[in-house]
């Protein structure tokens, strides 16, 4: 028994197939059984795959759109002209922020691997894999934006991009340094976004699903038969709120970062409702499966508590937003 609790998920999730325990269905939670293990195995490496080409195609996406609007999109094109190198610590601590995003989101799709209920499998069973957890969109976008962000920090000191886009290696960097401002313009523009979704994946989660009765039946059965769950939840859920704090106070450049003019209520509103929509429009379409289990007990087909969660949510997208922007002028650490 002791070798067995000390064992990798993984390999008790094996000894945990072969044992054939009772399936615990407590509050309608049907987790993997003997029967169901080959089907199992091949939907996550599926799943896995989905996910992977999300965010490859996000990443893409994103610095496409840096590379074509950044410039037409800035105050003015002198604010970009203006982005000298950083220095050695920022440029650091924007790998090392990349780098954890990195673990997070590897946490997050990967270390969720052992773990697998009927209701999971209907909800991400679809081309959009796990996209309709937000958890997965808020990891995802500090991913893309961050590891963008150190990649153009990069690029910027190690080409000797001075503040007029030249230096000493100018003729060979002369398409290097505007395009790495421009992705820096587009890091800077979705950085409150970015910050404020993985704050309120944080939030959230702990505020409205783990003390759940749904949620603490799963995780009691998963910590009981293959271990690692809640460990794997609180990695996956609490990096995202503390790295979008280090991104605005440490990492991003605070006069670039308050000269981009950004409607925050138009983005939250859009953001939400297209959330809102994508939920149950994947709802619709698997038989009813919803992503978390208070959608199902606090909202199921009701367009007036949807109505009224969607303006709740996008205040409270708000106001997390609002004290993100109030650390980035009064706490940032370098100007």
């Amino acid at each position: 028994p002791s070798s067995s609790a000390s064992a990798p998920p993984l390999l008790r999730l094996r000894s945990f197939v072969r044992s054939a325990p009772m399936v615990d269905t407590t509050h309608g939670f049907h987790p993997l059984t003997p029967h169901d293990a080959p089907s199992f195995m091949a939907y996550k490496r599926l799943n896995l795959i989905r996910n992977l080409i999300i965010i490859l195609i996000l990443f893409v996406f994103f610095n496409v759109v840096a590379l074509s609007l950044a410039v037409s999109s800035a105050p003015s094109v002198s604010a970009l002209d203006g982005l000298a190198p950083a220095g050695s610590a920022r440029i650091l601590c924007a790998v090392m922020l990349a780098l954890c995003s990195c673990v997070v989101l590897s946490d997050v799709t990967v270390g969720a691997f052992p773990y697998l209920d009927k209701h999971k499998f209907h909800v991400t069973n679809t081309p959009l894999g796990s996209l309709t957890y937000l958890t997965f969109e808020g990891v995802t976008s500090q991913f893309v934006c961050y590891t963008s962000n150190a990649i153009a920090e990069v690029a910027l000191a190690a080409n000797g991009c001075d503040t007029k886009g030249s230096g000493s290696l100018a003729e060979q960097s002369e398409w290097l340094c505007p395009s790495a401002r421009r992705v820096l313009f587009l890091t800077h523009a979705a950085a409150t976004f970015a910050g404020a979704l993985g704050c309120i994946v944080s939030i959230l989660f702990f505020v409205l699903v783990w003390n759940g009765p749904d949620f603490k039946a799963v995780r009691r059965y998963w910590d009981k038969h293959v271990g690692g769950f809640s460990e794997n939840m609180i990695r996956g859920h609490v990096p995202p709120l503390l790295l979008a704090i280090v991104d605005i106070t440490v990492v991003k450049r605070r006069a670039l970062l308050s000269s981009i003019p950004v409607n925050d209520t138009v983005i939250a509103m859009c953001f939400a409702l297209a959330y809102l929509i994508l939920v149950n429009t994947v709802s619709y379409l698997n038989g009813g499966y919803y992503p978390y289990p208070f959608m199902v007990e606090f909202l199921g087909r009701k367009p007036l508590r949807w109505i009224v969660f969607y303006f709740a949510v996008t205040g409270f997208a708000l106001s997390v937003t609002a004290a993100l922007k109030m650390l980035s002028r009064h706490y940032t650490i370098w100007p």
